[in-house]
């Protein structure tokens, strides 16, 4: 019996002992499969991680290159430089106009009447001042500039023209005594006369003595877009105070003569550039090389905004447009950060003698458009110069 139960007990276990053997090695199998299936994924992460630093590496590259200075560039002029600092804005609302049968870009503005960009509301007469037909000579609210009588010999020019010509306005508004100032008036008009040059249905302001211009001389008998505007400014704020037109009509004659373009005209003031911008020209200066004196381009836009006021036709719209436009194209290439605005665009940097009127001047250009590219580049100029 004993025998028996020990030879069941050694049979038992050495069942047990075949079943442990075969767990032991269905486990080491089991362990051996797995072993190489994670061999196998660290050999694929291996390669992934190398994949992945390759690719870290170029972008360190790239990020290497990005930080590095840019190349310096190579200009040609001074000038080169200087525009290259600017940003040249992006224009909307580009258009396309006929001007005297020529091509030219104008963004349409919102203009406000009523702003008097020239300030013409602010000349006046003496205090006391009384007219005096047997002596209007001497008794010109203003009398003729003593630059232009003394240095050029010339008893007329188109600044002390206007500011005669508003204190007349303003006296009228006053007084509504035109009689008392008319004899001033047909005075101050027969004088343009003598210094203006007809072409047409056009009148031209001429200078009779020679005139420098960096490089450049200009001979007696040249004309300017700033006289010009002067007259045609002046007429017509009279002409619109008094309702006179026969001063109206004859403020026109000054507008036809802003049409007066340099590819069509031996005496000329207007130009048109390579991108098909209109200038008014202060100096116009023949050949390819324009003047681009900025405030006189300005003042030609300021009396364009009063006869535009006054008659509302579509080529008095146009003109003033078009002029704007090329101001809100060309204002930042006028810009050089942190010095005083330049005055031209002729040679190297001149910078502008009254830095203080052209920032007043981009104020009043926001005033008549709204447009707050003007208002910015006031801000960018009253940033670089003392005012």
């Amino acid at each position: 019996m004993k025998n028996t139960s020990i030879k069941v007990r050694i049979a038992t276990s050495n069942v047990l002992l075949a079943v442990l053997a075969a767990g032991i090695l269905i486990s080491g199998y089991e362990n051996h499969r797995q072993s190489n299936d994670l061999r196998k994924r660290i050999a694929i992460l291996q390669d992934q991680s190398t994949t992945l630093q390759g690719d870290v590496s170029k972008l360190q590259n790239l990020a290497q290159l990005a930080n590095k200075p840019p190349a310096p560039v190579l200009t040609q002029s001074r000038d080169d430089e200087i525009y290259a600092l600017q940003t040249v804005p992006t224009l909307s609302n580009v258009a396309i106009v006929d001007i005297q049968s020529k091509r030219i870009k104008a963004s349409p503005f919102s203009i406000k009447y009523g702003t008097d960009p020239m300030k013409l509301q602010g000349f006046h007469v003496p205090a006391g001042w009384k007219p005096n037909s047997n002596a209007i000579e001497s008794t010109l609210p203003y009398p003729w500039s003593t630059l232009y009588v003394q240095q050029f010999h010339q008893s007329f020019n188109a600044d002390s023209f206007l500011y005669n010509i508003a204190a007349l306005a303003n006296f009228y508004k006053k007084t509504h005594d035109y009689a008392a100032i008319q004899p001033y008036v047909d005075y101050l008009v027969e004088r343009l006369k003598e210094y203006s040059i007809v072409d047409g249905d056009a009148s031209l302001v001429t200078y009779k003595f020679a005139y420098s211009f960096h490089d450049r001389e200009m001979k007696p008998g040249w004309v300017s877009a700033y006289g010009n505007a002067s007259i045609l400014a002046s007429l017509t704020y009279l002409a619109s105070t008094a309702q006179r037109p026969e001063l109206a009509a004859l403020a026109t004659k000054y507008f036809n003569g802003l049409h007066r373009f340099d590819s069509s005209h031996k005496l000329w003031v207007t130009s048109l550039d390579a991108n098909q911008y209109l200038w008014f020209e202060e100096y116009p200066l023949d050949g390819e090389k324009k003047a681009g004196v900025l405030n006189g381009h300005i003042w030609t836009v300021f009396s364009l905004y009063y006869y535009a006021e006054a008659c509302r036709t579509e080529d008095a719209v146009n003109m003033l447009n078009a002029g704007l436009t090329s101001l809100k194209r060309y204002l930042p290439a006028y810009r050089y950060p942190g010095r005083i605005n330049r005055y031209d665009r002729y040679g190297d940097y001149t910078p502008d003698y009254f830095p203080k009127n052209t920032v007043d001047e981009e104020r009043s250009l926001f005033a008549m458009t709204g447009d707050q590219v003007f208002r910015d580049m006031a801000n960018a100029f009253m940033t670089d110069m003392p005012y």
